[in-house]
């Protein structure tokens, strides 16, 4: 069991506007005097969770930017490569060379 011996506000925020930072001092002041007296009790796993909940891990840092779009205004293949190219004679008769790393025909002159 979690025993709440002592509690400490660093911020208040209240939507109401017309309560001043005088009140809100007074209320932090209250808050802070009366709650130890509440004899409060819970479970470590709860006060884990609810810590979890409140502080989320970082997200890692992921890249959300837009892809470059080619546009072509006649027929194309889009050939996705295992790494850089590795180009090979097409046979010992021709100057053809062909891609190795892709599972594409792919040649080049």
């Amino acid at each position: 069991m979690v025993y709440l011996i002592d509690a400490k506000i660093t911020d208040i925020r209240i939507s109401d506007t017309s309560i001043d930072s005088t009140k809100t001092a007074a209320l932090k002041s209250i808050i802070e005097n009366e709650v130890p007296k509440w004899d409060l009790a819970l479970s470590l796993d709860a006060l884990l969770a609810s810590l979890e909940q409140n502080n989320p891990k970082q997200q890692p840092d992921i890249k959300t930017d837009a892809p470059q779009v080619i546009y072509r205004d006649h027929k194309s293949v889009l050939v996705v490569l295992d790494g850089d190219p590795k180009m090979a004679k097409l046979d010992n008769t021709s100057d053809w060379l062909q891609d190795q790393s892709t599972a594409a025909l792919s040649a080049a002159a």
